[in-house]
């Protein structure tokens, strides 16, 4: 509501009580005391639905309180009024009754403009409680931005194998296998600071028609062992998302939420009780690999509304990968 809406309102309720000898004699009754809806009837001999409808009709010169009724700041200056109009005039010369009248008027026009400005004051307080409002979220958004950013920091000075950034290269060319492999270029080990983030991955392919690369998000860090549930000498972090990348060019986006996640370009990872990794290449026949001479590139980056963010990479224990070759590997790589 506007608040010239407000003004010709409450106005038109001041003017209103005014002029109705009932409606006066609840703001009378009021201005002494707090009131029982039963004590107003009782005092004016009206019924209680009577009682009702002129107090719904006083609006905000009157406000209910848990116990009873009471006067308004408007419902005070409203009994001021009615004063001031209603105070006998005794021995009052003619010639003054005017002047009187026209001070009355001013006295009146005087209390309007300043319950009107009262009703003003109300306005801005609601705003400014409401701005106040909206920065206590603000500053509840960066403390917990802050919190988020304090865990990175610990994370960081724990470990001499994290590092921060706000992109990874990884890269991948199947002339590497079976000769030893670096997981460092094809494998990301890395730590997500906040929820509600994606994970956006450029692609570049070189391949052959039927070639693909097996991109796959593990839970975790997939060179810790768990031993949660798990009897097994060989554990595998449970398997989020993956797809076999056939596109030349391709962007990938994936939802992530906060913690430790493990990104490889060559399929699931598993580790062994004592620490050491492996992968298990069932991919077909050996020249499916070697001989296509495929390679890719990637890039991957973590964003907020399209805005990169930075997040954390580890690197340890990345140096050494054991490869187990299924069977039709293995006789691909016998026969060549």
């Amino acid at each position: 509501m506007a608040l010239d809406d407000m003004d010709e309102e409450v106005y038109s309720t001041i003017f209103n009580a005014l002029r109705h000898g009932v409606r006066r004699n609840i703001l009378r009754m009021l201005e002494d005391r707090e009131l029982t809806h039963t004590e107003i009837a009782e005092n004016l001999g009206i019924s209680s639905s009577h009682l009702t409808y002129h107090l719904d009709a006083l609006k905000d010169l009157v406000s209910k309180t848990e116990n009873g009724y009471r006067l308004s700041r408007f419902g005070e200056a409203a009994v001021q009024m009615t004063k001031t109009v209603e105070s006998p005039e005794p021995q009052i010369k003619p010639e003054d009754k005017k002047q009187l009248k026209n001070i009355t008027i001013v006295l009146s026009i005087s209390l309007l403009i300043i319950a009107g400005a009262t009703i003003e004051l109300y306005y801005l307080s609601s705003q400014q409680n409401k701005r106040v409002s909206n920065l206590g979220e603000i500053v509840d958004d960066i403390a917990s931005k802050l919190d988020q950013y304090e865990t990175m920091e610990s994370i960081l000075g724990n470990s001499s194998s994290i590092i921060l950034t706000n992109g990874r290269e990884l890269s991948f060319r199947t002339s590497w296998i079976p000769d030893s492999l670096n997981p460092t270029r094809f494998i990301m080990i890395f730590y997500v600071p906040e929820d509600n983030l994606t994970l956006c991955i450029e692609t570049a392919v070189n391949k052959r028609e039927d070639f693909y690369f097996p991109l796959t998000l593990q839970e975790g860090n997939v060179y810790t062992y768990s031993e949660h549930d798990n009897s097994s000498d060989v554990f595998q972090h449970p398997v989020l998302w993956c797809m076999n990348i056939t596109e030349r060019f391709e962007t990938i986006r994936m939802p992530v939420d906060c913690g430790w996640y493990s990104l490889s370009w060559v399929g699931p990872v598993s580790v062994h009780h004592d620490g050491s990794a492996e992968l298990y290449l069932d991919w077909g026949p050996r020249d499916m690999w070697v001989d296509a001479d495929a390679s890719l590139w990637s890039y991957c980056q973590l964003k907020y509304n399209g805005t990169a963010t930075p997040f954390l990479v580890d690197t340890e224990r990345l140096f050494s990968l054991g490869v187990h070759y299924s069977s039709a590997f293995v006789d691909g790589l016998m026969d060549g």
